[in-house]
């Protein structure tokens, strides 16, 4: 700050210069002697001066009080309408030379930098003349990143929900662990704005706060909370999700008590199918309670986990086929899991099975039961006609009347009472 105030004195044609060793009782007496009631202009300025460098503070402090000093005097209901006019040429005045030497500074500063990082957080070359490539000036260093890199920097960190609490942390330079400034703010958002990336809503919102942490935590809760729910369920391992699913079939068992799920089926396949349902579960239990979104998901979740059921209410159990090998002349068993969904983006039910006549042409050879070896419906625990309507389901499976077998294995699990997976499957 002592360079805009001698920039100052300077426009003032003062010669003598106290501030650069912060003598403040000779400037006062140099301003009662030499300037008061004589230009009036100068004297205010120079009180200015004097109040505002005098106080303690950093150097952003010493930014905003010299502004709240400028209006104090513009407010003074002493001062002319010319005077003010005045006043804010040389104002003016002063911040233009001071911008312009602050920028020349900046420019030399840049060009004798030492690129520091070249790499992406994957330690990949990054290329500079890539024009998805931002250059973060800090601390007399040169940082490459990528655009990507950034908006994933930036949503983690705004995005902070500890137990879906939103709690936004501040942005640091992953290398160097400094926090980065509303400058270095700034040039980010606008950069993202100019290449084809779309513009995240949580930066967006961040911006429209002014980079205030706790303004944006107060105006965008709602999103940050919507955000973090999204991103666990979508990012996280399917072991963590498959005991949130167990919670959700569980505690929505009124509707789900048909489905069962062999404890053999694919965990991961599972989670995949299930991860817009979860996260209709989450909205609903840690969604901000009142909004429409935390209302209508529970509803949602409800209606979606009918359509589910009621498209395949077979989903997830084991079949075994046994095939004859051609070439070894052995029988061999082939285990297949149903896996057949409803798209969860629609809401048509699509029938399945002689209930829809257009489907009718679809049904497969029904297996002579009486011929077919190896089945019994004491063991698996299957009657004729429910083999017959599980036979319908599937409208595009062929079966071999004499080679093929449907079987509900007695690992099948029933929904009905605890939902509790084999933990060794």
């Amino acid at each position: 700050m002592s360079s805009f105030y001698n920039i100052i004195q300077k426009i003032l044609g003062q010669e003598t210069n106290f501030l650069n060793n912060n003598d403040n009782f000779n400037f006062t007496n140099y301003i009662c002697i030499n300037n008061y009631n004589k230009n009036i202009i100068s004297t205010y300025f120079y009180f200015y001066l004097l109040y505002s460098f005098s106080r303690y503070g950093s150097a952003k402090n010493k930014i905003l009080l010299k502004f709240k000093e400028l209006q104090t005097i513009l407010e003074n209901i002493f001062i002319s309408s010319q005077q003010i006019e005045d006043i804010l040429t040389i104002f003016s005045k002063a911040q233009r030379t001071y911008y312009a030497f602050s920028k020349l500074a900046h420019i030399y500063k840049f060009k004798k930098a030492k690129v520091v990082v070249n790499t992406d957080l994957n330690m990949d070359e990054i290329s500079k003349t890539n024009k998805n490539v931002f250059t973060l000036y800090q601390n007399n260093s040169i940082y490459y990143f990528k655009v990507k890199d950034l908006i994933n920097i930036l949503n983690t960190n705004l995005s902070n929900s500890p137990d879906f609490f939103s709690d936004p942390l501040v942005t640091k330079n992953p290398y160097n662990n400094t926090i980065l400034n509303n400058t270095d703010l700034y040039n980010i958002y606008f950069f993202i704005k100019n290449t084809s990336y779309v513009m995240p809503e949580l930066i967006h919102g961040f911006f429209l706060s002014n980079f205030d942490l706790d303004l944006f935590n107060f105006k965008y809760e709602t999103m940050i909370r919507q955000f973090s729910i999204k991103n666990y369920i979508y990012n996280s391992h399917h072991d963590k999700l498959f005991n949130d699913f167990k919670d959700m079939m569980n505690e929505y068992k009124k509707y789900t008590f048909k489905l069962k799920i062999n404890p053999s089926f694919p965990k991961t396949k599972l989670i995949n199918i299930m991860k817009p349902y979860l996260h209709l579960y989450f909205l609903s239990k840690y969604g901000i309670s009142g909004t429409n979104e935390n209302q209508e998901a529970e509803y949602s979740l409800i209606k979606k986990l009918q359509l589910f059921i009621k498209y395949n209410p077979h989903f997830g159990r084991m079949t075994i086929n046994f095939k004859d090998n051609i070439i070894t002349g052995k029988r061999e068993q082939v285990v297949n899991f149903n896996d057949k969904h409803i798209n969860y983006y629609k809401d048509q039910i699509y029938s399945v099975g002689p209930t829809n006549m257009s489907n009718m042409s679809n049904i497969p050879n029904i297996p002579n039961i009486a011929n077919t070896r190896h089945f019994s419906s004491v063991t698996y625990g299957i009657g004729i006609m429910s083999l017959i309507n599980s036979m319908n389901t599937y409208s595009n499976h062929q079966i071999d009347s004499n080679e093929q077998i449907e079987t509900e294995t007695e690992e099948a699990y029933d929904t009905d009472d605890s939902y509790e997976f084999d933990e060794n499957s």
